[in-house]
């Protein structure tokens, strides 16, 4: 039977996108493959030798999973840091082929360190001879006059990309290959069992809806219910005590599923109550929200009071249960931090502001305001309106 071409791009699409779907539980790898001279810093260095090229050679290095194949033409230059890689006629570039070797492992990402400007000089093709494109990728940099980037090939195919020489010579530095091995990663569970009065979550989830692999981390967090505190956690049966904190967090590596428990006992609850007097307002917040009168919260909890009097009245006391707080703003406000430790009445008296009426004036005039002399008129409220009366005596 004869398959079209469009037919057998579409199964690979499909096989590429099924491969993609097996690796997400398999260990991902990587290996870098160098023109530096010596085996630096465990990468696999491409040829051992600074030479020039009397005729086409290839350099072949493998790992268990991966191979890399450079096709090099006559007139190829290795030297100690990089290589020059000629380019050909149509039948006769220089190649690097990059391929799996293990069945069920595949490629998932290439990373090429070469000379800027030079990834207008290659082409990459993938196991379907179909071109695929190449990406710069952060900053250039300099070294011995040269301007280097990296670049990375766009979508990667699992089994195989060749990458060609053309039109101009290109200058290699490193290729960085990361595979994985299509070997499945054991994954495990955070099991909740007894947990009273307390929410447990991991990695900021319901622990039923978190799988985590082998090696990873899980970090858990066990926080207590409005007027509970924790007392104890344990983990494998290994317990640990608490002193009533309301909230505790750590992390594991999980290495097989873990089986978690919680103590937690109630603790007392305050109620607070709120009484301003006529002409105040007294606002209670805890935790960033507003508490009303009559709520309850937990023994221990702090609270901030602000006291405040209307325009025209000044405080004359303000009071956290016998506790007095000091007031500001000439009488018109008072504010606190209280730690609940039982019932509590918040409560406040004001009065009504007055002022003296003083009256300068030389014994050439006389002054009447509201009809009284000064002398009679006394305070005066905020607000009030006075009419003054000045005659000049004869």
């Amino acid at each position: 039977m004869n398959i079209n071409t469009g037919s057998r791009r579409l199964i690979t699409a499909l096989g590429i996108a099924l491969l993609s779907l097996l690796s997400v539980a398999a260990k991902e790898h990587t290996v870098v493959f160098t023109a530096a001279q010596g085996d630096p810093d465990g990468k696999v260095t491409i040829c051992e030798e600074t030479n020039n090229l009397n005729s086409a050679e290839t350099f072949t290095k493998t790992n268990e999973y991966v191979k890399l194949e450079v096709a090099a033409k006559k007139g190829t230059a290795v030297y100690s840091d990089q290589i020059v890689l000629p380019y050909g006629s149509n039948t006769s570039h220089s190649k690097i082929t990059i391929s799996r070797l293990k069945e069920g492992a595949s490629i998932t990402g290439i990373r090429l360190v070469m000379r800027d400007g030079d990834e207008g000089n290659l082409e990459v093709t993938n196991s379907e001879s179909a071109k695929v494109g190449i990406t710069p990728q952060g900053d250039i940099w300099k070294v011995n006059g040269i301007d280097w980037r990296d670049f990375s090939v766009d979508d990667v195919d699992p089994q195989k990309i060749v990458i060609s020489v053309i039109n101009r010579s290109v200058i290699i530095r490193e290729i960085e290959v990361t595979y994985d091995d299509g070997i499945p990663v054991p994954t495990y569970k955070v099991n909740v069992g007894d947990a009273p009065n307390a929410t447990v979550t991991v990695n900021d989830k319901a622990p039923e809806n978190v799988e985590i692999g082998e090696g990873q981390e899980a970090n858990i967090q066990v926080k207590a219910d409005e007027g509970y505190v924790i007392t104890s956690v344990s983990v494998n049966g290994d317990k640990y005590l608490y002193d009533g904190q309301q909230q505790v967090s750590f992390t594991r590596k999980m290495t097989d599923n873990l089986n978690i428990t919680v103590e937690t006992e109630a603790i007392g609850m305050g109620t607070i109550t709120i009484s301003p007097a006529e002409h105040t307002t007294i606002s209670v917040s805890y935790d960033g929200q507003a508490v009303e009168t009559g709520s309850s919260l937990a023994i221990g909890s702090q609270i901030i009071v602000s006291v405040r009097a209307e325009d025209g009245y000044r405080l004359t006391e303000a009071k956290i249960g016998e506790t007095p707080m000091t007031i500001s703003d000439n009488g018109s406000s008072a504010m606190a931090t209280h730690t609940l430790s039982g019932d509590i009445i918040i409560s406040c008296t004001a009065e009504e502001c007055t002022y003296a009426v003083t009256v300068e004036c030389p014994e050439s005039a006389s002054i009447i305001i509201d009809d009284k002399e000064p002398a009679e008129m006394g305070v005066a409220k905020l607000g009030d309106k006075l009419r003054i009366f000045v005659k000049a005596k004869t």
